[in-house]
Formats: C-alpha cells, sequence, structure tokens
C-alpha cells in the first residue's frame, strides 16, 4: 500500500505498472474523505516529490 498526494498518483501508477511483476496488476485509489490538519501537516513537511 501506497500512500501519496493526488498530484502524484498518476506518475506513481504508471511506475508501479512499469516495474511490478504481474501483467495486470491491481492498482485501486482511494480519496481520503477527511484527514485530520495535524496529520496533513505532517505529510507535507515529510515527503518529497517522486523520485521516479
Amino acid at each position: 500500500m501506497f500512500e501519496c498526494f493526488p498530484a502524484h498518483s498518476a506518475a506513481l501508477e504508471t511506475r508501479i505498472i512499469a516495474i511490478h511483476p504481474y501483467t495486470i496488476p491491481e492498482w485501486i485509489v482511494v480519496p481520503a474523505a477527511h484527514v485530520t490538519e495535524k496529520y496533513l501537516s505532517w505529510a507535507r513537511e515529510n515527503t518529497q516529490a517522486l523520485l521516479l
């Protein structure tokens, strides 16, 4: 399972599909209906742009 900001979802999907050993890997995106401000602040401070 991966967690990422919506802006990075397409790039992450492309990379996972490119390197996954299955012909058709499962890819499901579940949007967060609510995230606490404390967690969102932490996520923004502790994540970097994808280096794919």
